[in-house]
Formats: structure tokens, C-alpha cells, sequence
């Protein structure tokens, strides 16, 4: 059993040299000694560099066998951890130094997950665009606080409520909606540390970035209604509001956009409009059949990011370059 204080658990579907510069950015932290990296893959990393794990608390090596979603492989890294509080982090987000020691702190509160900010590692229209339709409530910068929501994928948790779900854990990291609501029920408090962000590279090539919003929009739309316990009626009385749903997120976005001094292009309002509609309809098509077989689907976006942003947005999924607190907010 290890003395850290936080496991960081990485997915990568292949190998090692995909998650190099997110262990840079862990090696930078403050708190190194105090984090135990948690990496899962398919089968064994040969090409894992071991200096660059060198300094953690622990490391633990998880082979699960195939992926059959997104949720699985985070599911088996979290019951591997040994730490009392687990962070998930991904090959394509990047932690800036003070982020571990930030989330240790938080911890010492009332709560049971902490998330921080989110910044956009790869301005334009599209990466934009799909930042803040997934990320925007979450956007730096934030004030520090108790919300209902955080980012999927990036937030953290006390072990104990992770291992409370049992066998049901896969499904609900598949679309962590389902784990807030659920903590709410429970009286349980998620708390945003606002001033404490991390760098997401997000999709900027179109195909990608209308597909994918398609599928967060179902995966959302099912996760919702199970999480709410929806009859039938009320999924189909949501489907009807079809039209309204891009309306209603629309100024919210707007706003967001605003506030993070977002360029508002003709061509960031086009991607915006594009990407709402496109996560309306996943979303509508959520709550009348399920989310299928979204979560197979969506593999290749969440563990494979490079192959859905321009050509010139691979700088910032290479390791040479390492966001530091002073970059501009826009980076």
C-alpha cells in the first residue's frame, strides 16, 4: 500500500508515448511525491520510458484486455488506485503545477468531488466551438465554489464514492451526469476550484467535431432520463422540444464566450450553431432509444485525439510543448 494522497489514472489504447506529455506536466507538480499514477491500457506498455516515472509516489501498470467503451478502462484504473482520492486525466489535458496540491487541499473540506477550470489549449473556430459547447460552465476563469456539474472526464473523487457504485462503476464514468445526480440525491457536494485550470486540446476538424458532439448529445440525452428516472412520456414530451433545445443553450454559450474573451467570428458562430444542433439531436435521440453503442463509438475521440484536430493543432499534443500558469488564458 502506497502513502499518496492522489492517484492519477491515464488511459491510452496502445501505448505509452501517447500519454508523455500529460506525465510531464504530472512531473512538474508540486506535489509529485505525493501522487500515484495509475496507467491502463489494452495489453503492456513496451515503450514506457521509466526516468520519466521516476519521483511519483507509486506507478501501477493495468492491462484490461479490449476497450468495449470509454467508461471500462477508467472504471479498471480507478479500482486499481490506492490513494483515498482519485483524478482522472487524459493524453490530450494538461495540469498546470499547483493542480495536485490544489485538489489535496480542496479535499480537506466538506466534498466529495473537486474539478478544476477548464482553458482551451487550442484556440479557433471549431476547437472553440466544441470547448464550449462540452466545457463552458467550467470555463477559466471562475470563482472557486460549490456547483452541480463539472467536466466529465477531468474531475476528481474521494475513492469511497467511487467504490460505492460496485459493478455499476463502468457505467456511470461513461457519462458522469449520472454520478452527480447521484451524489446529489444523497446530500453529497461537488466544489469547482475556479482558479485552478488545466489545458484541454479539443476537436478542430469538422467531421470530428459535429460527429462527436452528436454522440455526447446521446450519451447525455440517456444518462439524463436514467439518472432522472424518466418515464416514457416525459422522454417523449423532451424529444417534442427538439427546436428549443440550440435556443436555449445558445446565449449560454454566447455568454461564455464572452466572458473568456472568445474570438466571435463569423466562423466560431457557425461552428456554434453546427454543434448545437448537431448535440440537440443526439441528445433528443438519447432519451427515446438509449445510448447504444455511443460508447464504442466514441473511443477513437476520447483515446485518439490527434486524429481529429488540424494538422498544425499536433503541436499541442506533443510533448515539447508545457503550459505554465503565466500563458495567457486564450492558450
Amino acid at each position: 500500500m502506497s502513502s499518496a494522497s492522489l492517484s492519477v489514472v491515464l488511459v491510452t489504447p496502445d501505448n505509452y508515448a501517447r500519454l508523455r506529455k500529460t506525465i510531464s506536466h504530472l512531473a512538474r507538480q508540486t506535489a509529485r511525491h505525493a501522487l500515484e499514477i495509475v496507467l491502463v491500457s489494452q495489453s503492456k506498455l513496451t515503450d514506457i520510458i521509466e526516468a520519466e516515472l521516476a519521483g511519483f509516489g507509486n506507478l501501477i501498470l493495468v492491462e484490461t484486455g479490449p476497450f468495449p467503451d470509454t467508461g471500462r478502462p477508467r472504471a479498471a484504473g480507478a479500482r486499481a488506485c490506492t490513494a483515498p482520492l482519485i483524478a482522472f486525466a487524459e493524453d490530450h489535458c494538461f495540469p498546470e503545477p499547483e493542480w495536485a496540491a490544489h485538489l489535496i487541499q480542496v479535499y480537506s473540506g466538506p466534498w466529495a468531488a473537486v474539478s478544476p477550470a477548464m482553458s482551451n489549449a487550442n484556440p479557433g473556430a471549431v476547437s472553440d466551438a466544441d470547448f464550449l459547447l462540452n466545457f463552458g460552465p467550467s470555463a477559466w476563469p471562475l470563482p472557486e465554489g460549490a456547483v452541480r456539474n463539472t467536466p466529465w472526464h477531468n474531475t476528481s473523487y474521494r475513492r469511497e464514492v467511487l467504490d460505492g457504485f460496485g459493478q455499476r462503476l463502468a457505467h456511470m464514468l461513461e457519462a458522469e451526469i449520472r454520478i452527480h445526480e447521484d451524489l446529489h440525491r444523497r446530500g453529497l457536494r461537488i466544489f469547482l476550484a475556479g482558479s485552478m485550470r488545466v489545458h484541454h486540446v479539443n476537436l478542430s476538424r469538422w467531421p470530428g467535431f459535429l460527429v462527436c458532439q452528436f454522440f455526447g448529445g446521446r450519451l447525455y440525452g440517456a444518462a439524463r432520463a436514467e439518472a432522472g428516472g424518466w418515464s416514457l412520456g416525459r422522454r417523449l414530451f423532451y424529444t417534442a422540444m427538439l427546436p428549443l433545445i440550440p435556443l436555449r443553450r445558445a446565449p449560454e454559450v454566447l455568454r461564455n464566450a464572452k466572458r473568456t474573451d472568445v474570438k466571435r467570428t463569423i466562423a466560431f458562430m457557425l461552428a456554434c450553431a453546427c454543434g448545437l444542433l448537431a448535440s440537440a439531436l443526439g441528445e433528443v435521440s438519447g432519451y427515446v432509444l438509449g445510448q447504444g453503442d455511443v460508447g464504442r463509438r466514441r473511443i477513437t475521440f476520447e483515446f485518439e485525439r490527434e486524429r481529429h484536430v488540424r494538422s498544425f493543432d499536433l503541436v499541442y499534443l506533443q510533448q515539447e510543448r508545457v503550459f505554465q500558469p503565466a500563458e495567457a488564458a486564450s492558450a
